[in-house]
């Protein structure tokens, strides 16, 4: 079969002309199949395919993944370390410091620790108010043990006396008391204080 014969649709224009040839105008918005520019008197052959057609475009579903598992993230922290002035988780009775040193300006100060207030007969005094950080000093009994960090006094003490005294005591009232570090608090009412003697 020739390629006529495989037109869905066409029109055969056959022209004469003398001199050169030259196609015709399309006259529909046809595609052209086969264009023939022979050197002869005799038209080129032009052949129209209709562009009348219709096309078909499936529809595809698209399936997406399901989203991954949302992750939840847990933040573990570390755990505060136990304050001055205030019982430690570590076997400690009470685990302080020595803030700062001097009179009773520095002890008002309330440094959070601990004040050196100097050295009494075979004691270093280690007084601190109450509302400071000192009340542990009023729970402390004998045999419990203190950490203190700080310089020179830096250790695990043990608690070896305790006593009520009035306050504005005198140093008087070491005596007999063992050790090599007094500790003293007083109490949030009355007119009491309380010595812990460690060593």
């Amino acid at each position: 079969m020739n390629v006529f014969g495989k037109l869905l649709a066409g029109a055969v224009l056959l022209t004469s002309f003398s001199g050169n040839t030259v196609p015709p105008e399309p006259t529909t918005p046809d595609l052209p199949v086969n264009i023939s520019y022979a050197e002869s008197r005799v038209a080129p052959v032009i052949a129209y395919l209709s562009t009348e057609y219709s096309v078909h475009i499936p529809v595809v579903n698209v399936i997406l993944p399901p989203p991954p598992p949302q992750v939840v993230k847990t933040v573990r922290r570390a755990p505060r370390a136990a304050s001055s002035g205030s019982s430690s988780g570590s076997g400690y009775a009470w685990t302080t410091y020595v803030a700062n040193s001097g009179g009773q300006e520095a002890i008002d100060a309330c440094a959070g620790g601990v004040t050196n207030y100097g050295n009494y007969g075979q004691f270093t005094y280690f007084p601190i108010h109450v509302h400071c950080g000192g009340s542990p000093i009023l729970s402390l009994s004998v045999g419990s043990q203190v950490r203190i960090s700080g310089g020179s006094y830096d250790g695990v003490y043990t608690v070896l006396s305790t006593k009520d005294v009035p306050k504005g005591a005198t140093t008087a009232e070491f005596d007999g008391m063992g050790g090599s570090i007094m500790l003293q608090t007083c109490y949030r009412s009355g007119g009491m204080m309380r010595l812990v003697s460690i060593g």
